[in-house]
């Protein structure tokens, strides 16, 4: 019984050690493609919902024309509410997001620290090339 303890440990090492040097690889091929190329852009949440006792978004953006919706996990650092995340708060954000031009329907990025006032409504069709410099400064 020792032994099989043993062979299910160093599985569970070997695991861990592969989940976790895939996912410095694909970051880091992440942000190759972003400096590559990159744009910015708004998106909008369309809805909020917990499943599986964790509050997720559905969010949807527009990268030239192409519509992409999304869902994601929202956590207590990206929705600044604290513990108790306020949903009807969440729904009403509007979210600044970095696309990869080849890809933007699987790489996106999204910059919770920067609030995207009202009053920006025009993107330009290809989106920014860099945060809009009023957003850059509400960092």
């Amino acid at each position: 019984m020792a032994e099989n303890q043993k062979k299910y440990g160093i599985a569970f090492c070997v695991i861990m050690i592969i989940v976790i040097v895939y996912d410095f690889y694909y970051r880091n091929e992440v942000s190759k493609k972003m400096k590559e190329c990159s744009r910015y852009t708004i998106g909008e949440i369309k809805s909020v919902y917990t499943s599986r006792w964790m509050t997720r978004i559905k969010y949807q953006f527009q990268a030239r024309q192409i519509r992409v919706e999304h869902n994601t996990t929202v956590g207590r650092s990206e929705s600044e509410d604290g513990w108790w995340i306020d949903k009807e708060k969440l729904k009403e954000r509007r979210l600044l997001i970095q696309y990869y031009c080849k890809e933007p329907k699987s790489i996106h990025k999204i910059f919770w620290s920067i609030k995207v006032p009202d009053t920006l409504s025009y993107v330009p069709f290809e989106g920014w090339k860099e945060i809009p410099y009023d957003l850059a400064e509400n960092k």
